[in-house]
């Protein structure tokens, strides 16, 4: 009888340590749904790695800072591509849960949405709103206003790859940015791509 007593306060005890470990795996997040779960787990099998870019030292060894920071400023990314300390379990929270659902009902103004969590409570608001408080400049879609300013009314692909590349055509699976000629332009492609 004793021996019986005695397994059940181990069971108990054990279960207690494993609730305790899983919480701390958590990181404290209470899951919404299994979808969220699932995706956590995803998420923490990869290291969370500080972005390289954009390198102030490598910049300023190829020359590059200010021509760089400056298209950065027009775009709008400067601000969300400062060094910033991050909390993992903020991360993964965030990351885990954010969903974006498109609107096509309307083609002038859509109202997309975004829905995440953080501190285990929901949120959602327009992809607008979202992109806003990111201090993102063209808040999901462009406006005519942002489209005059930087993208010319005669504006082709092909002929913008041809003068940064010098190749006459753009194939998506086999030309690679390091086809571009200009050192700048190079620099921030690869910012964009490894940041966002």
């Amino acid at each position: 009888m004793a021996s019986k007593r005695k397994s059940k306060e181990i069971e108990g005890s054990e279960s207690g340590t494993s609730k305790k470990q899983s919480t701390t795996r958590n990181h404290g997040i209470k899951f919404k749904d299994p979808e969220q779960r699932n995706r956590y787990k995803s998420l923490i099998s990869r290291t969370i790695s500080p972005c390289r870019y954009p390198d102030v030292n490598a910049m300023n060894r190829l020359r590059i800072e200010e021509h760089v920071i400056r298209l950065l400023n027009r775009l709008a990314l400067v601000e969300m591509l400062k060094p910033m300390k991050g909390f993992e379990n903020f991360t993964y929270e965030f990351l885990s849960s954010i969903s974006f659902t498109k609107d096509r009902s309307k083609t002038n103004k859509p109202d997309h949405r975004v829905t995440f969590r953080l501190l285990n409570v929901d949120y959602e608001m327009s992809l607008e709103a979202f992109c806003s408080k990111l201090g993102l400049a063209n808040a999901g879609y462009i406006h005519d206003s942002w489209d005059q300013t930087l993208r010319p009314a005669d504006y082709d692909p092909v002929v913008f790859w041809k003068s940064i590349t010098g190749l006459n055509q753009y194939n998506s699976c086999s030309n690679k940015a390091s086809n571009i000629h200009n050192l700048v332009l190079r620099y921030l492609q690869r910012v964009v791509t490894c940041t966002i």
